[in-house]
């Protein structure tokens, strides 16, 4: 059993912590991208069916980057996303949820490797879990020097 303590910025600034799961991440989601994805695309990118396609076009986007000779931080451009989308869909609401998908990985995680099922995928072995997952979004987290002053972390001087 898992105990997960939300916090209390839940109430304050929305921020929250949860095991990601698709619903857990369709409910996530809507409001985290409240006025920039429809709740409806959301739904039709969030799912195990989907998941699948977007392994393989994930795949064939980053294989683009690379082929493009760009680095593979691009993959996070939306910019790149849409211009890959538009040379290798047909249809616009393909389009639309792969660059939907983009950006939530972009912005929040969920892989071409996320499950949906709140378990790590496992070396690459699909129907092998691995840990249980958990995905915080912050809204306002502290910065390094407030964490240094809570000592919570340690500042190390490697060079004077």
């Amino acid at each position: 059993m898992y105990i997960i303590d939300r916090g209390e910025n839940l109430d304050i600034d929305g921020s929250d912590i949860f095991v990601p799961t698709f619903e857990n991440m369709r409910t996530k989601l809507k409001s985290e991208f409240e006025g920039e994805l429809s709740p409806k695309l959301i739904d039709k990118v969030m799912t195990e069916e989907y998941s699948e396609k977007f392994r393989e076009y994930w795949d064939s986007f980053n294989n683009d980057i690379s082929d493009s000779g760009k680095h593979w931080t691009s993959s996070f451009d939306t910019h790149e996303a849409q211009r890959f989308a538009m040379e290798n869909f047909n249809s616009n609401i393909d389009s639309k949820k792969f660059t939907a998908r983009q950006n939530i990985l972009s912005e929040i995680g969920a892989w071409e490797v996320f499950k949906g099922d709140g378990l790590t995928e496992f070396n690459g072995i699909k129907s092998k879990p691995g840990a249980l997952e958990i995905l915080e979004i912050q809204h306002m987290p502290e910065t390094i020097e407030e964490l240094i002053t809570r000592g919570k972390i340690l500042k190390v001087e490697l060079y004077k």
